[in-house]
């Protein structure tokens, strides 16, 4: 993965560089596992767990951390792990609860296929004056390597087309997303032949067709603007890249 550094004053954008090996997954085939190279798992929409009356009147909060699967939907599939410190077993089993409320960052394959993965989740949940607050204890951003060593670099062009195609309604409204696309790209001349949206979440909870659509619109129009290397394929193939974006707002 290769994360672009904010431009002062523009929106900031990680771009997460995977290329695709064209794998398809026959119709009722449970999804493939994508392998995540960090251990921690980035969150979407989180619902805090109902703590129990006693502790809140205890004012006895705890660390919690849990190991996840994911599903190709960004939802929870299984607790795999949890422990809690100080241990609370009772503030576990409403952690493991809110869980499945909650909504992670969707992952895709080489094919730009979304899949099912593992990682880790930290929560801190505090209590004061009978009043519960839930913190999630994590990085902003997952990092990701480059999945295919040796794969050509992307132009230098790309993020700034990436900084102006952010959607200004999205803009005005402060609505962030994640934006995942596949790009077909003949290698002889370096053009993209299609930019197809796979995946777009709207994030805070928000949902806008319209926005969707404008992010959709903004991402094809920005991808298909540049021209990219040859890179180390065969010339004349049509070699199918996964790009993924993180539109985000400057802080």
């Amino acid at each position: 993965m290769r994360i672009f550094a904010m431009r002062p004053g523009a929106p900031a954008f990680a771009v997460l560089l995977l290329l695709a090996a064209g794998q398809i997954i026959p119709a009722g085939a449970q999804a493939p596992t994508a392998t995540v190279d960090a251990k921690w798992v980035e969150t979407r929409h989180v619902v805090a767990p109902i703590v129990p009356v006693n502790l809140l009147l205890a004012g006895t909060g705890s660390e919690l951390d849990a190991r996840v699967r994911v599903g190709p939907d960004g939802r929870l599939i299984e607790v795999l792990a949890l422990t809690s410190s100080p241990s609370s077993p009772e503030l576990e089993a409403a952690f493991r609860s809110a869980l499945g409320r909650w909504k992670f960052r969707i992952d895709t394959n080489r094919a730009c296929e979304p899949v099912a993965y593992e990682g880790r989740v930290q929560a801190a949940v505090e209590i004061s004056t009978g009043k519960a607050r839930t913190r999630v204890l994590q990085p902003p951003r997952l990092q990701v390597r480059e999945r295919v060593p040796g794969a050509s670099a992307w132009p230098d062009n790309l993020r700034e087309s990436l900084q102006k195609s952010f959607p200004i309604a999205a803009r005005r409204a402060g609505v962030e997303a994640d934006v995942v696309a596949s790009i077909d790209i003949a290698t002889d001349t370096g053009v993209a032949i299609q930019v197809t949206p796979v995946i777009v979440e709207l994030l805070g909870g928000v949902e806008s067709p319209e926005l969707v659509e404008q992010f959709k619109a903004a991402a094809v129009e920005a991808l298909a603007s540049v021209r990219y290397s040859e890179g180390p394929l065969a010339k004349n193939a049509l070699p199918r890249r996964c790009i993924s974006i993180d539109y985000r707002l400057p802080r």
